[in-house]
């Protein structure tokens, strides 16, 4: 019988809300104690409750959930940085935790003083300690960096040490909650490299992450918490495609929700998908405003949340607000939400006879999306003049700046790439015949 690593027996976990601030600090200096008549007014939240789980070693358990689900509460409750309300913690081992970039590091002390400290405090020898600085200095590739002062890092630069210390040496649980996202391309695929590693010593890992590709990358077995109690364990293939239906289910609610509370429609005004509760819009020429956007599928149903694969078509309605000629370009960009920008797309130049409040309409049909999972921000754009390779002689009528955002899931695990190019490989035999071999996850599309 395999021996457990962590085990959860009816754990629950309660804070008490104030309305305010003043009942929070005579509940602090425990005034109901003193003065038994005295209750300070309060409601209870339970951040958890219920909550039976064990893990054996070795195991590599993800964990997901929306925000405010409980997945940070677990994890500072197996450390033992809060106490449970109820239950019982049990921890085989030693557990090293990284739930925020930099935590435990004095912002005052140098990169390389607080790498010292961290080792010491994990138990290791001078010896020890002089290996695993080296491995630090090479795994986070800060250079002079590491001298100097931590505060004076990036938030990139935080996570790299941070990764690195609580993965120096093989601890027997380690816990990751969203450390990974931190960082740049190169930190990743190192940091990725360093998981395997551990892994494969035998290292108990609880991975909590938004990022469900890294979940899928890792894990075997996944948990699935939403307000605090568990709602599925088990592969976590299947897990992460209960949690993505779940979503898209909620996001089709929240679209639909705003559109019968007489919110503006496609028909009557600007909306969309909204990344946020007001629209970013650059104004500069006369004459054209863009009245309504609507991303929709391949039936014209307004959607938030798209398959790879599923047709995804933006529809624009624009009104003239005066008379005249008007050269028009169409212009829709998609970008990342860390800013990065997936593709961006230009209509052919025409010119547009309008009267004062005509409509124009243009459609931007992208045919089978080819996305990676993920979210993503889109923008339109009614242009005058575009020219790519000089921003400063371009002017627009209307612009929407990254103003709706649309979830892309259904890529298998493993393809995590930001995009699907479609492609051939070509396989030349020894004596120089050919044999045709289409890219495999062009098929996977299918």
């Amino acid at each position: 019988m395999s021996e457990f690593a962590v085990r959860l027996q009816g754990i629950g976990k309660k804070y008490k809300m104030f309305a305010h601030r003043r009942d929070h600090l005579l509940d602090t200096f425990g005034v109901n104690r003193l003065v038994p008549w005295l209750q300070v007014p309060h409601r209870e939240f339970w951040a958890l409750r219920g909550i039976d789980l064990e893990l054996q070693k070795g195991q590599r358990i993800g964990i997901i959930g929306r925000n405010g689900a409980g997945k940070t509460t677990l994890l500072k409750l197996i450390t033992g940085n809060i106490a449970p309300s109820e239950g019982k913690v049990d921890v085989a081992g030693q557990v090293h935790a990284l739930l925020d970039v930099g935590g435990g590091f004095h912002p005052e002390f140098t990169g390389r003083e607080n790498v010292r400290f961290a080792l010491t405090y994990q138990g290791l020898s001078k010896r020890e300690i002089k290996v695993a600085e080296d491995d630090i200095a090479q795994f986070t590739d800060l250079g002079d960096f590491l001298d100097q002062p931590f505060k004076t890092y990036s938030l990139g630069m935080r996570a790299r040490l941070t990764f690195g210390c609580a993965t120096a040496i093989t601890p027997e649980v380690l816990i990751v909650d969203e450390v990974l996202g931190a960082g740049d391309a190169a930190f990743y695929a190192r940091s990725t490299d360093r998981m395997r590693e551990l892994m494969n010593d035998g290292a108990t890992v609880l991975l909590v992450s938004h990022a469900l590709e890294q979940v899928q990358r890792f894990c075997d077995e996944s948990i699935w918490l939403e307000h605090g109690e568990i709602v599925m364990r088990g592969a976590t293939s299947e897990v992460v495609k209960g949690y993505e239906k779940f979503t898209r289910d909620l996001d089709e609610k929240w679209l639909q929700e705003q559109k019968n509370q007489g919110r503006p429609s496609a028909e009557d005004g600007i909306v969309g998908n909204l990344s946020a509760t007001s629209i970013s819009e650059w104004t500069d020429l006369p004459g054209l405003r863009i009245k309504a956007v609507a991303v929709q599928d391949g039936h014209g149903n307004p959607r938030a949340v798209f398959r790879v694969g599923e047709a995804f078509r933006v529809r624009v309605k624009v009104l003239a607000d005066q008379e005249g000629l008007f050269p028009v370009t169409p212009v829709a960009q998609i970008f990342r939400p860390d800013g990065l920008i997936v593709t961006r797309h230009l209509g052919a130049l025409q010119m547009i006879q309008a009267e004062r409040g005509d409509e124009i309409e243009a459609e931007l049909d992208l045919g089978p999306l080819q996305l990676g999972n993920g979210d993503y921000l889109l923008s339109i754009g009614m242009w005058a003049h575009v020219d790519p390779r000089h921003i400063e002689p371009s002017s627009y009528y209307h612009h929407l700046d990254r103003s709706f955002r649309f979830r892309v899931g259904g890529n298998p695990p493993m393809n995590d790439e930001l995009f699907v190019h479609p492609g051939a490989w070509r396989l030349l035999s020894e004596h120089g015949a050919t044999v045709e071999s289409r890219q495999a996850k062009t098929s996977k599309l299918q």
